[in-house]
C-alpha cells in the first residue's frame, strides 16, 4: 500500500501524471494500490442481468465480491471512457478537442469507492458507452451522482488552495488525500466534459460545470470560498492561484468565450447606457481604423455570439466571475487603505459586466428577469457602499455616489418595465414608489409626469407577456417546448422497415409475435409512433414561438428584434441542434428576413427599399456562419451543404473596397468557394445528390470537361445495387458469353479528365473486366447504360468489410468509415441534361 503524506505530497499538489502502463485498483480497505506492469485496467461489471440493464433499480446496491483476476475492459473502454490516473501522478488529458476544453469521457474506475460497488452506477456507465446520443436516462443517472458526488467535496475545496498547501493541510480521511481530492474533483469534471462532448449547448450541464470550476478557483476569503482566512493573509490576488487552478480558470473563461461569446472577461469593455439592449451595440459596426472587415473572414461567434447566450443562469455566473476578477485586480493596483478607489473600480466594471449580459442576449432571454433582478440589486446595494465609518467613529458619506446612484437606479427601472418578464407587476410597483419617494422641490409632479410616461410602456409589456404565455406557455416551457432536453437525434423508425399500419393494427402478415402487447414488432413500432409524435409535437410549437415572435409584438428597433428573434433560435437549436430543419429555418430568416440596425437598411426586408451590397453581404455572412455551425452537428446532412453552397456562390467572393461582393453575386471566387464545400461532401459523403449538385456547380465556372470528371468520378465511386444490373449478364463473368451485340457491348472508355475516347463494340470479357483493373489504370471501360455485376464488387465488398468492422453503429459520432450511396437515374439525367444544352 502507498500512503501519500501531507508534507510528502505539498511538492507536486498541482496535478497528477497519467501512467498508461500503471493501473490502480482499490483493495477492500479502499486504499490506492499500485500495479506495475500489467497494462490493464479494472472493467466496470455489465449491467444487472435480472433488471434488463436498466438504472433505475429499487432497494440499496448490494456490494459484489472482488473479482479473482482482472478483466479485459469492454463496455467500458468504449468513446465514453478514459482510465484512471495513477495515485500521486498528474492527470494528462487531451482536452484540446472539447468544445470547452474539458475532460472528454468518463474516467474509470471511479475514485469513489462505492462506484465500484455499484449496479447503478456500472449499469449507467454501460449504457452512455454503447448509446451516449439517445439513452437520456443513464446520462441523468450519471450526472445525479456527479452532482451529488461533487457537494460531498465542496466543504474540503479550501485544501486545494495555496495557503493551505504552504501549511501542509491535509484533507480529512474520508476524502483521503490531496492527490484523491484532486483526483475526484476530474472525475466529476469528467462526467460533465463527456456529456458536453455529445450535447454541447446542454445550457444546464453547462452551467453546472462553470459553478464547479468557479468554485474550485476560488481564493481564501472570495465568493464561493469555504474555511476560514487565514491570519496575516494578503487579500487574494491573481498570483495566489496554483496551477490547477489556473487550469480551471482557463477552462471557464473558455466556457464563457464559447457559450456566451464575449471576450471581455475582465469588465473593461466601454458600453454607455444609451448603447446597450440592442444587438447592434452588443455587435458594433464592421470597421476597424476606419478599415472595412469582410464578415466572410469572422468567425460564428463574433458574428451570431454565442448559442448559450439566451442563459440567464450562465450570464449571472460570468457577472460573478467579471466580480472576482475586478476585486483581485484592484487589490494588486491600490494599497489596502484606498477601499474607496477599489470600489469604484469593482463597481464601473461590474456594472460594465451587467450591461454586456443584457445587449447580448441576457434582456431577451427566456428567464431575463433573474438578469434584471440581479442588476437592480446590484445598484441598489450601492447606498450601504457610501457610508463608511472611520476607526474613531467618524462617519463619512460619498455624495456623489448616492446621486449617481438614484440616476442609475430610474433609468433602470425605465429599461426593465418595458420587457415582459416574469415579476414585471412588482418591479412597477417598486418604480411608483422609487419616484413618489423622492423629495424636493417639485418632485411630486415630477414623478407623476415620469409615472404617466413610462405606464403605457408597462401596460403593453405585461399585455405581451400574457400574450406569449398563452401562445407558447412558457411558464412550462421545460414541458411544453422541452427547454433543457438533450438535443437527440431524429426518431428513426425500427430497423427492420415493417410497415408501422399492417404492424399495429395486427393486419395481414403480422403473427402473435407481432402484436401490440406482444413484446415483438408492434411494441417498437408503437414506441417509435409515440416518440415521433412527441417530436414532432415540440417541432411544431417551437415553429409556432419563431414565428410569434418574428411579429415583432413587443414593437421592438430593428436591432432590437434581430436580438429577440435570434435568442429564440438559439433556444430552439439548443433543443433540437441535431435537427437539420432549424438550422436551414434560422439560416433562412438571418439572409432574408432580418433587419439591421443601419438606417439603409429600412428595418427588413419588407420596407420596400434596395439594400446595399454591404448589408446583403453582412447577412449573407450570418447565414453561412449558422449553417456552418448546422454542418459541425448534423455533418451528413446533404441540404445544409446545397445551401451553404448557394450562399457562398452569391455572396462568398472577395469583398471590394465598399464591403460589398458585386451587383451580381459572389463571382468566380464565390464559385470557387462552392465547389470547394461540395467537393469535400462528395468526398466524405458520397452520393448521387452530392455529385449531382457538384457537376453542375463546375460546369457552370469550370467548363464541360471538368463537369465530365466529375461524372466519371461519382461512377467510379457509387455502389451500384443488384437490381439495377442486367439478368442475362449474372452468368456471363468475364468468359466473353456475351456478343458484341448484347447488352454489355455498348461501353465508353473515359480518361482521368473525363473526356469521352470513343465509343467502341466489345466482348463480354472486356466489358466484365475486374473492378480492380478497370479502376486503378489511366482509363476505364463502363457501360453506358446497364452496369456489369462484376463492375463496382470490389467497391461493395471493400465497403462491407469496413462496415461490420466499424462496431459502434450509428451511435458512435468516431466512426470514419466513409458510406458511399448508390447510383441512381438522376446522375444519368442531369449528365445527359447538360450534354444535351452542350450539343444544342
Amino acid at each position: 500500500r502507498q500512503h501519500n503524506s501531507g508534507n510528502n505530497h505539498r511538492t507536486s499538489h498541482r496535478s497528477l501524471i497519467m501512467a498508461p502502463a500503471e493501473v490502480m485498483e482499490m483493495d477492500g480497505d479502499d486504499v490506492p494500490k499500485q500495479e506495475e506492469g500489467t497494462g490493464e485496467e479494472e472493467e466496470a461489471a455489465p449491467p444487472s442481468g435480472g433488471d434488463g440493464g436498466g438504472i433505475l433499480l429499487s432497494g440499496a446496491d448490494e456490494p459484489e465480491d472482488e473479482p479473482d483476476e482482472e478483466e479485459e475492459p469492454a463496455a467500458t473502454a468504449g468513446i465514453g471512457t478514459t482510465a484512471a490516473p495513477s495515485a500521486g501522478a498528474a492527470a494528462v488529458f487531451n482536452t484540446a478537442d472539447h468544445p470547452y476544453h474539458l475532460i472528454p469521457s468518463i474516467i474509470t474506475p471511479s475514485p469513489f469507492a462505492h462506484h465500484n460497488s455499484s449496479d447503478r452506477y456500472r449499469s449507467a456507465l454501460s449504457r452512455v458507452t454503447s448509446a451516449p446520443l439517445t439513452d437520456v436516462e443513464a446520462w441523468g443517472a450519471i450526472l445525479t451522482e456527479a452532482s451529488t458526488s461533487y457537494r460531498s467535496l465542496v466543504p474540503h475545496l479550501h485544501y486545494l488552495s495555496a495557503a493551505s498547501l504552504a501549511t501542509g493541510a491535509s484533507p480529512p480521511p474520508n476524502i483521503g488525500t490531496i492527490a484523491e481530492l484532486e483526483s475526484k474533483l476530474d472525475w466529476v469534471e469528467s462526467c460533465h466534459g463527456a456529456l458536453l462532448k455529445h450535447f454541447p449547448y446542454a445550457a444546464s450541464y453547462v452551467v453546472s460545470m462553470a459553478e464547479i470550476l468557479l468554485g474550485q478557483t476560488a481564493l481564501p476569503g472570495e465568493d464561493g470560498s469555504i474555511g476560514a482566512v487565514p491570519a496575516g493573509f494578503p487579500p487574494p490576488h491573481e498570483g495566489m492561484l496554483t496551477d490547477r487552478q489556473r487550469k480551471c480558470q482557463e477552462k471557464l473563461e473558455k466556457i464563457f468565450t464559447v457559450g456566451l461569446g464575449v471576450t471581455d472577461l475582465d469588465g473593461t469593455a466601454e458600453i454607455t447606457a444609451e448603447a446597450v439592449g440592442t444587438a447592434a451595440s452588443a455587435q458594433g459596426d464592421d470597421e476597424d481604423g476606419g478599415g472595412i472587415i469582410d464578415p466572410f473572414t469572422q468567425s460564428s461567434t463574433k458574428l451570431l455570439g454565442g448559442i448559450l447566450s439566451p442563459s440567464a443562469e450562465l450570464w449571472l455566473l460570468y457577472v460573478r466571475y467579471v466580480t472576482r476578477r475586478s476585486t483581485r485586480i484592484a487589490n494588486m493596483q491600490y494599497p489596502p487603505d484606498q477601499i474607496s478607489s477599489k470600489a469604484e473600480l469593482i463597481r464601473t466594471r461590474t456594472t460594465t459586466a451587467y450591461e454586456t449580459a443584457l445587449s447580448r442576449g441576457g434582456a431577451y432571454c427566456l428567464n431575463n428577469h433573474l438578469v434584471w433582478g440581479a442588476y437592480l440589486s446590484f445598484v441598489k446595494n450601492w447606498e450601504s457602499q457610501a457610508t463608511s465609518t472611520a476607526a474613531d467613529g467618524t462617519v463619512t458619506t460619498d455624495h456623489a455616489l448616492l446621486q449617481k446612484r438614484l440616476s442609475h437606479l430610474r433609468r433602470l427601472y425605465q429599461r426593465l418595465v418595458g420587457h415582459p418578464m416574469t415579476g414585471l407587476d412588482q418591479y412597477w410597483a417598486e418604480y411608483e414608489q422609487y419616484e413618489k419617494n423622492q423629495g424636493g422641490t417639485g418632485a411630486e409632479q415630477l414623478a407623476a409626469a415620469l409615472i404617466a410616461e413610462h405606464q403605457p410602456r408597462y401596460q403593453h409589456a405585461r399585455s405581451v407577456y400574457l400574450e406569449r404565455n398563452r401562445v407558447c406557455d412558457l411558464r412550462n416551457a421545460s414541458t411544453s417546448l422541452g427547454v433543457g432536453r438533450l438535443a437527440c437525434p431524429p426518431v428513426e423508425p425500427p430497423a427492420d422497415g415493417a410497415s408501422s399500419t399492417a404492424v399495429a393494427e395486427g393486419g395481414v402478415g403480422a403473427g402473435a409475435e407481432d402484436a401490440p402487447g406482444a413484446g415483438g414488432e408492434g411494441d417498437k413500432v408503437a414506441e417509435y409512433e409515440t416518440a415521433l409524435e412527441e417530436e414532432l409535437t415540440l417541432l411544431s410549437r417551437w415553429t409556432t414561438r419563431v414565428s410569434y415572435e418574428r411579429t415583432n409584438p413587443e414593437r421592438l428597433t430593428p436591432g432590437d428584434l434581430n436580438s429577440r428573434v435570434r435568442a429564440v433560435f438559439k433556444e430552439y437549436v439548443a433543443c433540437f441542434h441535431r435537427h437539420p430543419e432549424v438550422w436551414d429555418g434560422w439560416s433562412a430568416w438571418e439572409l432574408l428576413h432580418s433587419s439591421s440596425s443601419s438606417s439603409s437598411d429600412g428595418g427588413g426586408s419588407g420596407a420596400g427599399k434596395k439594400l446595399t451590397g454591404k448589408i446583403m453581404r453582412k447577412r449573407a455572412a450570418m447565414a453561412d456562419a449558422v449553417l456552418g455551425l448546422g454542418m459541425e452537428n448534423v455533418p451528413s446532412c446533404a441540404l445544409l451543404v446545397i445551401q451553404r453552397a448557394g450562399v457562398l456562390e452569391r455572396y462568398g467572393g472577395k469583398a471590394s473596397a465598399d464591403g460589398s461582393s458585386g451587383e451580381g453575386g459572389g463571382g468566380a471566387a464565390g464559385g470557387e468557394a462552392a465547389i470547394d464545400l461540395l467537393s469535400k461532401y462528395a468526398t466524405d459523403h458520397p452520393t448521387t445528390l452530392s455529385y449531382v449538385c457538384l457537376q453542375r456547380m463546375v460546369r457552370k465556372y469550370k467548363g464541360v470537361s471538368a463537369a465530365r470528371a466529375v461524372f466519371s468520378r461519382a461512377r467510379r465511386e457509387l455502389k451500384i445495387r443488384a437490381e439495377d444490373c442486367v439478368e442475362e449478364m449474372a452468368g456471363t463473368g468475364g468468359d466473353g458469353a456475351a456478343d458484341d451485340d448484347g447488352p454489355a457491348a455498348n461501353v465508353v472508355t473515359e480518361n482521368e479528365e473525363g473526356d469521352k475516347a470513343g465509343d467502341s463494340k466489345v466482348g463480354g470479357k472486356k466489358a466484365g473486366a475486374s473492378a480492380a483493373d478497370t479502376t486503378g489504370g489511366a482509363s476505364r471501360r463502363m457501360v453506358t447504360t446497364r452496369f456489369d455485376p462484376s463492375v463496382g464488387s470490389a467497391f461493395a465488398a471493400a465497403e462491407a468489410g469496413a462496415e461490420a468492422g466499424a462496431g459502434g453503429g450509428a451511435d458512435n459520432e468516431d466512426n470514419s468509415a466513409v458510406k458511399r450511396g448508390v447510383i441512381t437515374h438522376h446522375l444519368y439525367s442531369s449528365h445527359a441534361d447538360l450534354e444535351r444544352y452542350l450539343n444544342s
